[in-house]
């Protein structure tokens, strides 16, 4: 069943961005309407042989194969990595780094004493750190290719990191029309400036009915 349910969310991210394709047909284009021509999905593979020190219990989070997140996360790539027009963009992750720290509600709590650091728990812990390299360079890669080859017209972004902002200007200097879709999230005043649209298609988005 597990197994199923990662496929079927490998499913549903091809599903949106078919339904970007299908939902705002609107002659956009001087050429005419929309057609896919890659999606390009940017990951990196699970963290895997590390362990990090758990400050309230004195143990260790282990990342390795038998977890269920690196389990799920590399059948859900395998899955999609299956699908067709779909390019697999991996990086890697920094680990040296990895640690954790108190929240901010915690921090408020010991500056109070309304807590000691000795009565702190799990849920007043965030794991910092953990830090995607090479995927932001392998975005700004093709879509310099795609733009300055004139391989399409118009680049819609799924994310909402203004660190893609010197890509977007690639492709934007070379006639493509950039837009941005946030998934809900709220985008910076920077990062809006920089884009043709933004283009949110996540409310009116139902996973079921694109699957059925």
């Amino acid at each position: 069943m597990e197994g199923c349910f990662r496929a079927e969310r490998a499913d549903q991210l091809v599903s949106y961005v078919g339904y970007h394709i299908k939902k705002n047909n609107r002659g956009r284009l001087e050429g005419g309407k929309r057609s896919l021509y890659r999606i390009f999905y940017y990951d990196c593979p699970p963290l895997n042989g590390r362990s990090v020190w758990q400050p309230w219990d004195g143990r260790n989070t282990t990342f390795g194969k038998n977890s269920e997140t690196y389990q799920w996360i590399t059948s859900f790539q395998a899955s999609l990595e299956r699908r067709p027009k779909v390019a697999m963009r991996m990086g890697t992750i920094a680990k040296k780094m990895i640690h954790y720290v108190p929240t901010y509600e915690a921090m408020k709590s010991l500056q109070s004493g309304a807590k000691t650091y000795e009565s702190l728990t799990r849920s007043d812990f965030e794991m910092v750190g953990m830090k995607q390299t090479g995927v932001d360079m392998r975005l700004g890669l093709d879509v310099a290719s795609l733009s300055q080859g004139k391989m399409v017209d118009q680049i819609i972004l799924i994310a909402d990191d203004a660190d893609f902002i010197p890509a977007i200007k690639v492709a934007r200097r070379a006639g493509v029309d950039f837009l941005l879709d946030p998934m809900g999230n709220n985008v910076s005043r920077e990062l809006a400036l920089q884009v043709d649209d933004v283009e949110d298609l996540s409310l009116s988005f139902d996973p079921k009915r694109a699957l059925s």
